[in-house]
């Protein structure tokens, strides 16, 4: 157990400088610049930010202000020091912390807790069903077979995708992207992922949990970085170039969120397909030897076993 404590804590504490240390110091030394330099005060109301603004781009007042800092710092004692160390560490880990929590926030959002939800649905469905009505016309029974280009269906059917993989239920891409597993695995399989997920992460091989926690992983470091984006949003209230870099960072990370996103629902629904004749054996509901394809019954049949009566 000692070993395996001590263990834990080399990767959080490498987890921690990663995660926290790093950008929060960064973001103490803008912090650090900018009220060092602000010279706005509530009682200056909003056209004094402006001023504020302005007054921030002195570099040499801003040497000057920390020059004064370090000769303070260089002449006091070593208890001083250490508390001003210890200070710095504490806003560093508040900073992470709201980083952390805006992260959290943007996650939400982007699986789909935003206000106006049901308007979001909507425009997402008329967007999606305008660009599925031209495939359905191609793909019709009553379309001749010489007249189909499947050329034109892939490009169509890769712009109706890049909307959806399914009916769009879900105000956001990224709520879109993971509510289409369950929508494609319950049309498929007729299995309830939710209830299933839990037990497939059971049977899967180490290799499909490793990939799935990489992927898990990067989706919450990417809303993370997003958190800090959202740190320098409010911190551009004082100094616009900090909301310039924020705004940077949002966008990067909502690009990026995307594709992680895929990536992870992907895995998922992967590790559905190579292990639900596993759990179908498990639930003794066929045999290990039987390899024929598995039916939409068998997948109902889980589904009721593991709901339980719920």
């Amino acid at each position: 157990m000692n070993g395996f404590l001590g263990e834990f804590g080399k990767g959080l504490a490498g987890r921690l400088t990663t995660a926290v240390a790093l950008p929060g110091l960064l973001f103490l030394g803008v912090a650090y610049y900018v009220f060092g330099l602000a010279r706005w005060r509530p009682a200056d109301g909003v056209l004094g930010l402006f001023a504020a603004h302005g007054s921030l781009l002195d570099l040499s007042g801003f040497a000057r202000w920390s020059g004064r800092h370090l000769t303070v710092l260089a002449k006091a004692g070593t208890a001083d020091v250490i508390v001003t160390v210890a200070v710095a560490l504490l806003l560093v880990l508040a900073a992470g912390l709201g980083a952390q929590l805006a992260g959290w926030a943007v996650q939400r959002m982007w699986l789909g807790a935003v206000p106006f939800r049901a308007g979001l649905v909507r425009r997402r469905v008329r967007r999606w069903n305008a660009l599925d009505a031209p495939i359905d016309d191609l793909v019709s029974p009553d379309s001749p077979a010489e007249s189909t280009d499947e050329a034109e269906i892939t490009r169509l059917t890769a712009r109706r995708n890049a909307v959806s993989l399914a009916v769009p239920t879900q105000p956001t891409w990224i709520a879109d992207r993971f509510a289409a597993v369950n929508t494609r695995v319950e049309q498929t399989y007729g299995l309830d992922l939710d209830f299933a997920w839990p037990h497939f992460l059971l049977i899967a091989e180490e290799q499909g949990r490793a990939e799935f926690l990489r992927s898990r992983d990067s989706f919450d470091r990417i809303a993370r970085s997003a958190g800090w984006g959202v740190l320098y949003c409010l911190l551009g209230v004082l100094w616009y170039p900090a909301l310039i870099a924020g705004a940077l960072v949002l966008l990067l990370a909502w690009r990026t969120g995307r594709s992680a996103a895929g990536q992870l629902a992907g895995t998922i629904e992967a590790i559905v397909d190579l292990h639900l004749r596993d759990l179908a054996a498990a639930l003794n509901l066929v045999s290990e030897e039987d390899t024929a394809p598995l039916t939409l019954r068998t997948g109902r049949e889980i589904t009721r076993i593991l709901r339980k009566g719920s």
